[in-house]
């Protein structure tokens, strides 16, 4: 039996130039057994991350242990708003993005470069590490999945 199961997935307030936005939205899902539905949810939107965007660079490709690649993106998102004096503010975001797996490289190796707009899902990683001078730097990556190329280079 087919069990179909509505669950609110939260509910957003945020201030933008003294106007309070207010987001509600419900997810619908179909699950194949009767089980207990909302672990599986929850596992499933765990740590994911989509965001649209436009390369900053041509894509850097690595090989490393046996011929296995990755490939690393720089992935600008952009935002515009009116502040409180009608001046118009734009504010551009880059975040650092890696691709695993054969068939994910690939596609980006031969079809990617600079201004290139892509949307890409995977989850947030962070990591710290010493450079070469022994200071302890930090890092924010998105490790990506998927990758949709949405337009053509600007």
């Amino acid at each position: 039996m087919s069990v179909v199961c509505t669950v609110e997935i939260g509910e957003l307030f945020y201030r933008e130039d003294k106007i309070i936005r207010h987001w509600r939205d419900k997810f619908f899902y179909n699950v194949c057994k009767e089980t207990d539905t909302i672990p599986y949810l929850m596992n499933t939107l765990r740590n994911q991350v989509q965001l649209i965007g436009n390369l900053g660079n041509d894509p850097e490709i690595i090989t490393y242990d046996n011929n296995k690649k990755m490939a690393k993106i720089s992935l600008a998102t952009n935002e515009s708003y009116t502040n409180a004096k009608g001046e118009k503010i734009e504010n551009t975001q880059w975040h650092k993005v890696v691709f695993f797996g054969k068939s994910n490289v690939d596609f980006i190796e031969k079809y990617m470069q600079k201004g290139r707009e892509v949307l890409v899902s995977g989850k947030i990683t962070y990591k710290k590490y010493t450079d070469k001078e022994g200071n302890e730097r930090y890092s924010t990556d998105i490790v990506a999945h998927d990758l949709v190329a949405l337009g053509g280079k600007n």
